[in-house]
């Protein structure tokens, strides 16, 4: 659901966004919070693109995610915090 909310989001510098939002592992409801912290180049395997670095903080934890500037705003990569992971978009089709 957040990345939907993400793609079709009106964003701008400083935007926040609360979402009713249940967690998948407990049922109990709770808000995810999604704020533009600025916005960058990013370089990924499906290319380069300008991009909103979007800080989202849900019932799993928190996580950078860099969503592209045009919309819709596809997610081209996330970063979860405290975790030595990166996924990054591969390609668009």
């Amino acid at each position: 659901m957040d990345d939907y909310v993400l793609w079709l989001a009106d964003f701008d510098a400083n935007t926040e966004i609360d979402m009713p939002a249940f967690s998948a592992q407990s049922g109990n409801p709770y808000t995810l919070k999604m704020t533009v912290a600025g916005d960058t180049t990013v370089a990924v395997p499906a290319g380069e693109f300008d991009a909103y670095r979007v800080e989202v903080n849900s019932a799993q934890g928190s996580a950078t995610v860099y969503a592209r500037k045009t919309a819709p705003h596809i997610v081209l990569r996330q970063e979860p915090a405290g975790q030595p992971i990166v996924i990054e978009l591969k390609e668009i089709r």
